[in-house]
């Protein structure tokens, strides 16, 4: 239950800060503090590879934010 509390919070901070669905990794390593090549390197980390460019869905990077 608590770990649901905590997704909702990171999620409704996300979404205030970004207004979006979608964040590029860039703006993923501005929130999360750790660098890009790190985040690239982790098979758990919820990123999207689209016309070249990475992407991060918001509701798995809140999921992934409370496991981290």
């Amino acid at each position: 239950m608590v770990d649901n509390d905590v997704f909702r919070e990171q999620l409704a901070t996300l979404r205030e800060k970004f207004q979006t669905e979608t964040i590029t990794l860039n703006e993923a390593v501005e929130v999360t503090g750790i660098s890009r090549d790190t985040l690239l390197d982790d098979r758990n980390f919820p990123k999207k590879k689209t016309c070249g460019r990475w992407f991060v869905p918001l509701i798995p990077l809140a999921r992934w934010l409370t496991k981290v």
